[in-house]
Parts: structure tokens; sequence; C-alpha cells
């Protein structure tokens, strides 16, 4: 890790975090569709590498810019935005996926029992709780609710992994390679 903000310095390094992570979000929202489970965990050990050193670098660089003295309040700071950041990410993108699968589930076939389709509107999981697969339309309801929940899921990680992309072409360009007292 050192090395690695040693050559391209904090803002480049951070940049390059978040840049191997939404790559990672791509992959896994390809993976989907495309290549299955394998190409869905390569996808998150991508994405893991790419947070990993985001996170690293950016506390580093952190607590590289305060005094030794404020490094304890500089620290908490540091935490606390990280986990409104998170907790906001979680509620944006969660909501992303939520209207996603909803718009994209579309009408439930007609004669289905009231509480199938409730349940589809709910969520994918709700559905599986009470769906009986035997009967052909609540298992054609099913696998809409499976296609649409996963072309939600994907939507989803190509927003996430374009947010991504933004802030770290911004940290590249925007955060020091440096604190000042190491200058």
């Amino acid at each position: 890790m050192a090395t690695v903000v040693r050559r391209l310095g904090n803002g480049r390094a951070l940049g390059s975090g978040l840049l191997v992570a939404a790559v990672g979000l791509a992959v896994v929202a390809l993976g989907e569709s495309y290549g299955g489970i394998v190409v869905i965990c390569v996808g998150l050990l991508v994405i893991g590498a790419g947070i990993g050193l985001a996170f690293t670098v950016s506390t580093g660089a952190v607590l590289g810019a305060v005094p030794a003295d404020r490094a304890g309040a500089a620290s908490a700071i540091s935490e606390t935005g990280l986990e409104l950041g998170v907790a906001l990410g979680i509620a944006v993108l969660g909501t992303i996926q939520d209207v996603g699968y909803r718009l994209l589930l579309g009408q439930a076939p007609s004669g289905l029992p009231r509480r199938v389709a409730d349940a589809a509107e709910q969520s994918l999981a709700t559905l599986a709780g009470v769906v009986d697969l035997g009967d052909p339309g609540q298992a054609e309801l099913m696998v809409q609710a499976r296609e649409a929940f996963t072309r939600a899921m994907q939507a989803t990680a190509v927003t996430a992994a374009g947010i991504l992309l933004f802030a770290g072409v911004m940290a590249a360009r925007h955060v020091p390679a440096a604190s000042e007292e190491s200058s």
C-alpha cells in the first residue's frame, strides 16, 4: 500500500482505488447475465480491493494532514464521514434498486391470488415465501420478478460504478499528492 501511495500520491492512489471498485461493480452487473456466480465473485473481489485501497489511502491522508495531537479528532471525523457516506449510499442505491424492481416488474398475470400479487410488489424475497410454483400463473410471476430484480440490480451496480468513476476522477484531480507535513 505504501508503495502505491509513494508512486502515485494520495490523490491518484485514492482515485485509482475508486476506479478499481467501479470496474468491479461493472463486472458484477455483467456477471449476472453473462457469467454467473464465478464472475460475480471476481467482481466482488475487485470491489473489495479497490475500496480497501481507497479507504486506507483516505484515512492515511486525513491523519497525515493534521498534527499528531489532533490525530484522534481527525480519525473520529474521518470515521464519522465514512459511516455517513455508507449509510447514505445504502439508502440511495437501495432506493434505486427498489424503484427499479417495481418499475420493471410490470403487471402480474391475471387470475392470481391477491396475496401473491401483493407479495410480488413487496419484493422478490416476499414473493418467494408465498408463491406456488405448481401454478403456471404464479410460476410466470416468479420468473417475471426474478428478471425485474436482476435488471434492477444491474442498473443499481452500473449507477454505483458511475458514482465511483466520478469520485475517482475528482479524487485524482483534486486530492493533494501528499499532506503538507510530508512535503
